[in-house]
This record gives C-alpha cells, sequence and structure tokens, in this order.
C-alpha cells in the first residue's frame, strides 16, 4: 500500500510530518500530513501498517535529492526546521 501521490509545486514552501513507529513486525506504521491536510492511500486510509524495518539496526533521518545512474539535472533543495520529537505536543511545542 502506498499513499497517494500529491504534487509539490516548484519554488513553494511544503510543511511535511510525519508519525511513524519503527519495527520489524506487525507494529510498524506511517502517518503523513502535508500543509496540515492528512495523506491517505488510494483506498483513502490514513495509515500505512505492518514492517518497515529490514533488520535490527537503528534507524535515522536521512534527506536528499536521489537519482538514477545517467541523470544529470542541476537542483537545490532547501529545508527549514526539521524536528524530531515523541509526541505532538513536543514537536509542535517548539
Amino acid at each position: 500500500i502506498q499513499m497517494m501521490e500529491t504534487p509539490i509545486e516548484k519554488g513553494k514552501w511544503v510543511d511535511l510530518m510525519f508519525h511513524i513507529r519503527f519495527s520489524q513486525g506487525a507494529y510498524g506504521f506511517l502517518e503523513a500530513w502535508k500543509d496540515g491536510q492528512r495523506l491517505t492511500t488510494g483506498k483513502g486510509a490514513t495509515r500505512i501498517s505492518g514492517p518497515n524495518m529490514y533488520n535490527s539496526q537503528p534507524n535515522y533521518l536521512r534527506l536528499g535529492l536521489y537519482r538514477g545512474r545517467g541523470q544529470s539535472q542541476t537542483n537545490s533543495l532547501y529545508y527549514d526546521e526539521i524536528k524530531i520529537a515523541t509526541s505532538r505536543a513536543a514537536l509542535e511545542g517548539g
């Protein structure tokens, strides 16, 4: 199951928020919001559930532009106010 595609406008800031429980088992899940609107799957679900870790190695945040071989475009990507929190209240509180 994948989240529905949602357009990103070039030159416009986008606010993304993810709620993730990492798990190698059935307890894993992902929820996502774009500009305050909860994203859904093609079937209307707001949560993707199930394993989302392949091994017991610690998880980490990795951001960037990812491309296939042979793609040579020049692009820029800007990040602002990246936060990691253990609750939504902590996230929104600063």
